[in-house]
């Protein structure tokens, strides 16, 4: 039980190994169902917790058994981005393509999602897609979401308008007309309201645009009627298509090759054009407005259950291909308790997941809560209690199964008066 989680490969070696294992067209994929966790529902962000103290020495049921994928064929994600001329990432989607039974899947993403990116601390997502690491948004997700994203595509205005051009232009049904405020202070109608074709620099306006009072939903419809336009209208074939998107130029950057980039794109037209697709949007709980930007914060709950239904085969698995993911929520109140959290763990080579606070403040201890009563999740919750200085006693064992995280910690008062070695 004192032993710390084992050791995995980092995501630059497990990239390779995956595109070596696609090549040679031998991958088979399992998911591992459930991790079993808390007790409670959250009131204010759907996080489970203990409403008391749990009997550590029940032990809980068995996990379930690996199930393993009737076909050859692998769930793959990307995350796609297209950025404004500010270098934010307006638009925001999770792709998941393949998989068994094969579909295409969009999951839709505010901007204002909070993300935590290693040496940028909790940033949105919009603002992740501008710092020089490639990486960072791609990471950044797969650590909030608990998924494996495979690469990102990052597409500036300029990208965009490349790619519509090269579809053909794009079919679109504004509910109301997209407006461009000139030098002058006059303005131009660059996309009227009602059905119109747009050719590529009126396309990547209408996606970037931000227009005022406009809520999010709004925003994601617009770009949810482009991308799906521009996917049905991709060329059949892989190699015109890494021809399209190579000649994007810098405007377009990729965290994969070219041919696998293209190639995900056919799987997801596939999926689009035989009807076998999933569109959402991730689920967020607002936060209370501390500036001129409303952010939101990930329903974690909500999620969770979304992710199992949409991208069960790409789910991380703690030692497969993922490093062990810690929730963490601030249960007394005190601000940047969250921060020293994340030092610690990340210090330690666990994943931190922001929680933020808990629905109550005045916790005296901290929990360490794990999801059953099993040698590697005991080991787990004391290597987590060893990494946030708290005492062994902190961890618990739920009885109720979710997939929120595979360790969850909701910081208590004796975290507060722990103080790091001299």
């Amino acid at each position: 039980m004192s032993q710390p989680p084992e050791s995995e490969l980092s995501r630059v070696e497990l990239r390779h190994a995956r595109e070596a294992e696609r090549h040679a067209r031998t991958r088979h994929n399992a998911i591992v169902a459930g991790i079993v966790a808390v007790a409670l529902l959250l009131a204010g962000i759907g996080v489970w917790i203990f409403a008391g103290r749990p009997d550590a020495s029940s032990p809980t049921g068995p996990s379930p058994s690996p199930s393993p994928s009737a076909s050859d064929q692998r769930q793959e994600t990307l995350l796609l981005q297209f950025r404004d001329d500010n270098e934010l990432a307006v638009d925001n989607a999770l792709l998941g393509a393949g998989g068994d039974p094969q579909r295409s899947v969009f999951l839709f993403a505010s901007p204002a999602l909070l993300v935590d990116v290693a040496g940028a601390g909790t940033i949105t997502l919009a603002e992740a897609a501008r710092l020089p690491d490639t990486l960072a948004s791609v990471n950044a997700v797969s650590d909030l979401l608990g998924v494996r994203v495979d690469g990102g595509l990052t597409l500036d205005r300029l990208a965009v308008a490349g790619l519509v051009d090269a579809v053909g232009g794009v079919s679109v049904d504004a509910t109301v007309p997209v407006t461009r405020l000139n030098p002058d202070g006059s303005t131009t109608v660059v996309v009227p309201a009602g059905r119109s074709t747009l050719d590529g620099v009126a396309a990547a306006y209408y996606v970037t645009a931000a227009l005022p009072g406009e809520p999010d939903a709004a925003r994601t419809s617009r770009f949810s009627q482009v991308l799906q336009a521009v996917i049905r209208q991709l060329p059949d074939d892989s190699v015109r298509l890494g021809q399209v998107l190579t000649s994007l130029g810098s405007s377009a950057r990729t965290t994969v090759p070219t041919e696998d980039a293209a190639d995900f794109l056919l799987q997801l037209k596939a999926g689009v054009m035989a009807d076998r697709v999933d569109y959402q949007t991730l689920p967020v709980t607002p936060l209370e407005a501390g500036g001129p930007v409303q952010t939101y914060r990930l329903n974690f709950a909500a999620a969770s259950s979304m992710i199992t239904k949409l991208l069960p085969e790409a789910v991380r698995v703690p030692g497969e291909n993922a490093k062990v993911r810690v929730l963490v929520q601030n249960g007394v109140g005190t601000p940047g308790l969250g921060s020293t959290a994340r030092d610690r763990l990340v210090e330690a080579d666990f994943t931190y997941v922001n929680g933020g606070n808990a629905a109550q403040f005045g916790r005296v201890e901290t929990w360490v809560i794990i999801p059953t009563a099993a040698a590697r999740d005991r080991a787990r919750g004391a290597a987590v209690a060893r990494a946030l200085q708290v005492p062994a006693s902190a961890v618990r064992v739920s009885n109720q199964g979710q997939t929120i995280a595979d360790v969850i910690v909701v910081l208590g008062a004796d975290f507060v008066a722990a103080t790091p070695p001299a």
